[in-house]
């Protein structure tokens, strides 16, 4: 519980988010708002072509799945959502940064 308590805004949100989907970060990285499903309560997680590159990816071992959101996950989408282009476009996994990197 630490981490969530000094992590500070998207990194709360992002870390939350992770521990209670099951979520990997390349999912979240490839989240878009056509994933999500605020009606039904739940995110798509499946195959999909990049936009701005046309590379194509896919779930670990092809896993195409639907993760439901409980509401404290349901209120962080909608927050990013309202705020962002993707739920977490300001995040450095939506951008390729590679967080082992020291540039």
């Amino acid at each position: 519980m630490a981490i969530f308590n000094a992590a500070e805004a998207p990194y709360k949100d992002i870390f939350k988010f992770l521990a209670m989907t099951g979520l990997r970060i390349g999912e979240l990285q490839f989240l878009t708002k056509a994933d999500v499903d605020l009606k039904e309560g739940f995110i798509h997680i499946r195959n999909k072509t990049i936009p701005e590159t046309g590379e194509k990816w896919s779930p670990k071992h092809d896993n195409e799945r639907i993760v439901p959101l409980i509401p404290e996950t349901r209120e962080i989408v909608e927050r990013q959502m309202t705020a962002t282009t993707f739920p977490w476009d300001r995040n450095p996994w939506a951008y390729g940064v590679d967080m082992e990197s020291d540039d």
